[in-house]
C-alpha cells in the first residue's frame, strides 16, 4: 500500500500504542491466521459471527485445537468471545450493534469504529457503502469507495472528518479505544463534542482520505495468505 500521510500516520501510531496495552495486532501462529481469517471471511458470507460447526468446516481443524486457538485470540483481543464462548467480534467487525453499517457485497454488517469501517473494503478487496452518523448531532454519514475499498468515490457530507481519539484498550479495545474512532459531519460538530468531552479531547483529526489509509494500513493485510 502506498505511503502514509504524516497525520495518518501519527494517528495509526497511536492508535497501535493504545491498542492492548501495545500488544501485537496480528495473529502469532499459523493456526491463529488461519481461525481468524475464516471467521472474519465467513461475517461477509454470513452477514454474521460463524458457529464453531461453520469454522470447523471451513479451516478443516479438529473442535479442541480450534476450541483453544479461539481462546487465545479472545485473550489477545483479536477476536470477542461472549461468556458462552460464542464469537461476538473480529477486529474490524462486531456483532454487536455500533453506528458503523458497512455493505459488502449482499450483506451488511457492523464495524467497531469509523476507522474500522473505513478499512473494511480494502480487507475484503471490494467495494463498500459505509452508512454511519456523526458523534455529536446524529446526522447521517455515507461513503462510498472505490478501486476495490482503496479509495473513496463518494462521501456526503462533504464536511465529514474522521476523529481519531486516544484512550487505551484497557479490556476490550472494542469498548475502549474504539468509543473514541468516530465520524463528524462537520467541523463544528467535532469541536463541539470534544468540548463537551474533555475527557476524549486528546487525539487527531482526520480527512475522511487519512481515515481510509489508517483503515488500510490496519487492515488491508489481514486476509493475505500467510507466508
Amino acid at each position: 500500500m502506498p505511503d502514509l500521510s504524516e497525520n495518518a500516520s501519527i494517528a495509526l501510531t497511536a492508535i497501535v500504542s493504545a491498542f492492548n496495552a501495545g500488544g501485537t495486532l496480528t495473529p502469532e501462529s499459523r493456526e491463529e491466521t488461519l481461525v481468524r481469517q475464516a471467521v472474519l471471511r465467513l461475517y461477509a458470507v454470513l452477514g454474521r459471527a460463524p458457529d464453531l460447526l461453520q469454522l470447523i468446516a471451513r479451516t478443516r481443524i479438529d473442535k479442541t485445537l480450534l476450541r483453544a486457538t479461539l481462546n487465545q485470540l479472545n485473550r489477545r483481543d483479536l477476536i470477542v468471545l461472549n461468556d458462552g464462548g460464542e464469537i461476538t467480534g473480529a477486529y474490524p467487525i462486531t456483532s454487536n450493534p455500533t453506528e458503523h453499517h458497512v455493505r459488502v457485497g449482499s450483506q451488511t454488517i457492523n464495524a467497531m469504529c469509523a476507522i474500522d469501517a473505513l478499512g473494511v473494503g480494502a480487507m475484503y478487496n471490494q467495494d463498500v457503502h459505509i452508512r454511519s452518523s456523526c458523534r455529536n448531532c446524529g446526522a447521517e454519514v455515507q461513503i462510498h469507495t472505490a478501486d476495490k475499498g482503496r479509495a473513496l468515490a463518494a462521501v456526503t457530507p462533504l464536511d465529514i472528518c474522521v476523529w481519531s481519539g486516544i484512550r487505551p484498550s484497557v479490556g476490550r479495545a472494542e469498548t475502549t479505544l474504539c468509543m473514541v474512532l468516530a465520524f463528524f459531519c462537520s467541523d463544528r460538530c467535532l469541536e463541539t463534542w470534544r468540548k463537551e468531552n474533555p475527557a476524549d479531547a486528546d487525539g487527531y483529526q482526520l480527512s475522511p482520505n487519512q481515515g481510509l489509509e489508517v483503515g488500510r494500513a490496519l487492515f488491508e493485510d489481514a486476509l493475505r495468505p500467510s507466508a
